[in-house]
């Protein structure tokens, strides 16, 4: 399967990325975008949000991050070769990937000008 075949990119994307995510896989959902972040356990992130807009919203109650990714999406293909070639910039792209799935979620980004640096390290 494509989880199994991509075992070593998942693996290191999930070091890089650490705590901030519950695990990472391939989707089966995704067909034209490269990430998603869905989520593990009792807290959605449509509840995380919900919370979130509370005015005494505390930062206690999150979703547990799962990152998905499309295995036939170019940026998979550039992480693949990244983590095979130059691990900083595979630890980069994977950090940007995670930003991604918080934005396309609807989610805030913590730091803004770090993922903002990231990306344009890249060119």
């Amino acid at each position: 399967t494509k989880q199994e075949e991509s075992k070593d990119v998942l693996d290191f994307v999930k070091e890089a990325l650490g705590d901030k995510v519950k695990a990472v896989k391939i989707s089966n959902k995704l067909k034209n975008h490269a990430v998603m972040l869905s989520s593990e356990g009792n807290i959605s992130i449509e509840m995380e949000k919900y919370f979130r807009g509370l005015p005494d919203y505390d930062g206690s109650m999150r979703a547990q991050y799962v990152l998905e990714i499309n295995a036939d999406h170019d940026a998979f293909k550039a992480l693949k070769d990244a983590v095979e070639n130059d691990k900083d910039r595979a630890a980069k792209m994977a950090e940007i990937m995670f930003c991604q799935g918080l934005i396309i979620s609807g989610l805030p980004i913590d730091d803004t000008v770090g993922y903002s640096d990231k990306v344009f390290s890249l060119f």
